[in-house]
């Protein structure tokens, strides 16, 4: 738990910190170059963990919604006019693309950090690692036993 301003309730309270991304760093940097800097120690309150996981799944939802939409729209405007005789044009590529960024940039007006903290990072069972089997373990000690389970390596 750190102090910091809740970016829920926007309040002081301790919390789990936020990730320090390129958005985070970016707004900083310009806020920064306007003197609004405040460098507060962003955090998610206890209180606000619910609110948190609605909006941040709002807006993982947004963001791939958004990105859809700016791959269809730009292969529809370089591919449609191809279909119909259409000659290949840059303009027209670089055009869709920059349309394509732009949608993809609205989608982070409604941007919410993830949080910096090692339980959102827990392996499930099925991810978590497996111990190297120790020199003299079970299984090791079985095909010593018995060799007749070892695949021969003789060539015949």
């Amino acid at each position: 738990m750190q102090k910091g301003i809740c970016i829920i309730t926007e309040q002081e309270v301790s919390g789990i910190p936020i990730k320090e991304d390129a958005v985070i760093s970016t707004i900083r940097k310009i806020k920064r170059l306007f003197g609004i800097a405040k460098n507060n120690a962003l955090v998610v309150g206890a209180d606000s963990m619910e609110e948190y996981k609605k909006r941040r799944a709002k807006f993982e939802r947004t963001f791939v919604q958004y990105v859809a939409l700016a791959i269809i729209m730009v292969a529809a405007f370089v591919l449609l006019p191809l279909f119909f005789g259409a000659p290949f044009s840059l303009g027209s590529l670089a055009m869709s693309v920059l349309i394509g960024v732009f949608i993809i940039l609205l989608s982070f007006s409604s941007y919410i950090p993830s949080l910096d903290a090692p339980s959102e990072n827990k392996a499930s069972p099925a991810q978590a690692p497996v111990a190297p089997a120790q020199k003299g373990s079970q299984s090791q000690k079985a095909a010593r036993k018995n060799p007749a389970q070892k695949k021969s390596r003789t060539v015949k």
